[in-house]
């Protein structure tokens, strides 16, 4: 019987505000990645990898956050749904202003199926009210995520390019 692939989720979300106007900040940010290597010592297991880039830190990597129990499907991630469909796995991108914030845009999805050896990238922006004192906190996310073989690489969405690419980011002011 052929072994079960696993789950491989990881959502990379930035946050700035208009400070980051700043020629440095900006250039920072624009050099962040859409994908990095997991940490070490994740096992062969379905796993959830978290990362925030933040203005705060001057886009250093932060403390970032690994799951490898089960993943309790289905999950939503901001404007994404994940869940098992038999040996597949089903992705589903619904922009709504709750996960997607300002400005709004059209609520058209997009659906995929994914089978062994498949990832999607799905990117997607906003902006929401700041607090602290900024008017308006601004953020991209993105969610890669796939099916691996049984014996899963670290860096599988780094050096292996998607299967799909989503862009559903807007022009955003920086």
């Amino acid at each position: 019987m052929p072994a079960t692939p696993h789950v491989l989720l990881q959502e990379i979300t930035y946050t700035w505000t208009k400070a980051s106007r700043d020629p440095d900040l900006a250039e920072r940010l624009r050099q962040l990645p859409s994908a990095v290597s997991l940490p070490r010592g994740v096992a062969d297991a379905d796993t959830m990898h978290k990362v925030g880039y933040s203005e705060h830190s001057a886009f250093a990597e932060s403390a970032f956050d690994v799951a490898t129990e089960p993943l309790a499907m289905p999950l939503r991630l901001g404007c994404v749904f994940v869940e098992r469909a038999s040996a597949k796995l089903a992705v589903d991108y619904q922009y709504r202003l709750a996960c997607g914030g300002l400005p709004e845009r059209a609520a058209e999805g997009r659906h995929v199926l994914l089978v062994k050896g498949q990832w999607l990238q799905i990117m997607y922006n906003g902006r929401i009210p700041g607090a602290e004192g900024a008017l308006w906190v601004y953020f991209k996310r993105i969610v890669n995520v796939g099916l691996t073989e049984s014996s899963m690489r670290r860096d599988w969405f780094v050096v292996t390019a998607p299967t799909l690419l989503w862009d559903e980011c807007v022009a955003m002011p920086l």
